[in-house]
């Protein structure tokens, strides 16, 4: 792989220094895949020092072994990161991916590795065929194509009809997130909501207030006791009451506090899936970049439908939940509108 830009050995020969790769044909500063591979995989570009991958088996002949990564020793944040988390970890991800391509090919098609049967959910191979002076492609099962009919049928769909599917997908969750944001800017300036707000403090106050007085009496019964107005079993029947009373009322209280709570944290504009979402609404086309962004894996079903498994599928949980919590604020506002 040639980027105009010399491998290590390359930069090194053009500051002088005698240095020898046994494996370097000639003047030939081309990166290998194992080089770039490994620069994509190094946590040292995110700020993170990596220590103990290697283990010395035999130090008379030198022998190392590579240990899991659960054995490393990671010092996170440990220097200045040249990239961020989010890229590091986007790169992971396509690493781990089937991305193959054909020498014909220049570049990977968009959804390679992202595509998958949807009953043996291993990845579908990509073919075509020629019709006249055209060139049609479709994927089919891999297992389909390798093993046959009795392990898992063929699912084929064309790919032109598949990257339609996907676009119209994803501009439905576009459009979704649109609507969301809309409803969460009219939850989060609700009257009802700083109504019922203002209810829980009252409530609050209220429960502060009672447990106040039970302290109060619980002190006078303990002084009525000392004084002996009161006998020991008697005090004794009022602090297990009282005592009582407080535990309720601190009870009550952590639940006011945490319903409380709820109308504090309103949802912005931070969410990933709205931001992501928001962020390619005037999408017209495919491009790998955004199933990247947009999509973790796509089942192809027999007979040509689709499932896709969009990203941030949490953070759209907890919109979904945060608007279906509030529908009381919605309906005020459009009675309030319609007034």
């Amino acid at each position: 792989m040639n980027f105009g830009i010399p491998n290590p050995t390359g930069r090194k020969r053009e500051l002088g220094l005698n240095y020898v790769n046994a494996q370097m044909k000639g003047n030939d500063y081309s990166w290998s895949f194992t080089t770039i591979h490994r620069m994509l995989s190094n946590q040292v570009y995110i700020g993170d020092l990596v220590q103990s991958r290697y283990k010395v088996m035999s130090h008379k002949i030198h022998k190392t072994v590579r240990l899991p990564e659960e054995k490393w020793i990671i010092s996170e944040n440990a220097h200045e990161p040249i990239i961020d988390v989010e890229t590091f970890e986007r790169v992971q991800e396509l690493l781990k991916r089937n991305t193959r391509t054909p020498q014909s090919q220049p570049e990977v098609y968009m959804l390679a590795g992202f595509i998958k049967c949807a009953d043996c959910k291993r990845a579908m191979n990509k073919k075509h065929i020629s019709s006249g002076n055209k060139k049609y492609f479709y994927y089919v099962c891999n297992t389909y194509k390798k093993r046959g009919k009795d392990i898992c049928t063929k699912h084929s769909i064309r790919t032109d009809n598949l990257e339609k599917a996907i676009l119209d997908s994803i501009q439905v969750q576009i459009n979704l997130a649109l609507e969301f944001d809309e409803l969460l800017d009219t939850i989060n300036k609700s009257v009802y909501r700083s109504l019922e707000n203002n209810n829980l403090q009252m409530q609050l106050d209220k429960q502060y207030n009672e447990q106040e007085r039970i302290i109060r009496l619980k002190k006078s019964a303990y002084e009525d006791w000392k004084a002996g107005d009161l006998s020991k079993k008697e005090y004794f029947e009022f602090k297990k009451r009282y005592d009582k009373q407080n535990e309720d009322c601190e009870q009550y209280i952590k639940n006011l506090q945490e319903e409380k709570e709820k109308y504090k944290e309103a949802i912005t504009f931070e969410n990933s899936w709205l931001v992501t979402f928001k962020k390619n609404r005037n999408i017209t086309e495919l491009s790998r970049e955004v199933i990247i962004e947009l999509i973790d894996v796509i089942y192809v079903h027999e007979g040509g439908k689709i499932t896709i498994k969009f990203k941030y599928a949490d953070e759209y949980e907890r919109i979904l939940n945060y608007i279906e919590e509030n529908q009381n604020a919605i309906e005020s506002n459009k009675f309030v509108v319609n007034m």
